[in-house]
């Protein structure tokens, strides 16, 4: 595209009207995110009305999970979404913009089953049951050790700072996994890391 508008070859949100001499188009509005960078380590600032808390991801172990994930980031998929599930002290459950555990962005992933443990902190994928490769844009957080999820969902970033947050969400209040009370995921902003540089069914845990 910015073959044909040189002004769109820079990152940003921008506005485009058609305009011909008989014939004026509505204006759409498109968002190009920056190119991911395999050399980068990246982060996520996950921003909610709770606090927020920070997120750093494996790639060497779920390179297309990352990559997902940080793509959705970008593409502000995930902003002014809200915690959808919780198992209180065991988990919390996001990233679904339909708000009921069945959303979606369109596409899915292959597993990338890995060696991490689903330990306190850890980042992982949700997924359809009975399907390993269902994932699409749901994540959720570990608050405990939960050793029967390893192998089964794909892990691939963990919590490095702000578990106390993390602490607050997964402890509200829930009737049959359903939150009580509304978390809302406002904004997750993804920088690289300080020091680094280029070198369809419910989803559930």
């Amino acid at each position: 595209m910015a073959g044909i508008f040189s002004t769109l070859d820079q990152p940003g949100t921008y506005r485009l009207t058609a305009v011909f001499p008989s014939y004026r188009s509505n204006t759409v509005g498109i968002k190009i995110i920056p190119a991911y960078d395999l050399g980068v380590a990246y982060e996520a600032a996950v921003i909610t009305d709770r606090g927020t808390f920070t997120l750093r991801f494996f790639p060497d172990v779920a390179p297309r999970h990352v990559r997902n994930f940080i793509g959705l980031a970008r593409s502000g998929y995930y902003d002014n979404t809200i915690v959808h599930r919780v198992l209180p002290g065991v988990m919390f459950q996001a990233g679904d913009p339909a708000s009921s555990g069945r959303g979606g962005p369109g596409w899915t992933l292959r597993a990338e089953f890995n060696e991490k443990p689903h330990v306190r902190g850890t980042l992982s994928m949700a997924r359809q049951a009975g399907n390993p490769d269902s994932a699409g844009g749901q994540w959720f957080i570990c608050l405990d050790r939960v050793a029967p999820w390893d192998g089964q969902y794909t892990v691939f970033g963990h919590v490095a700072a702000g578990m106390d947050t993390v602490d607050r969400i997964g402890h509200i209040q829930v009737k049959d996994e359903v939150p009580q009370e509304i978390v809302t995921i406002e904004q997750v902003v993804i920088s690289v890391q300080r020091g680094t540089g280029a070198s369809g069914g419910r989803q559930d845990p």
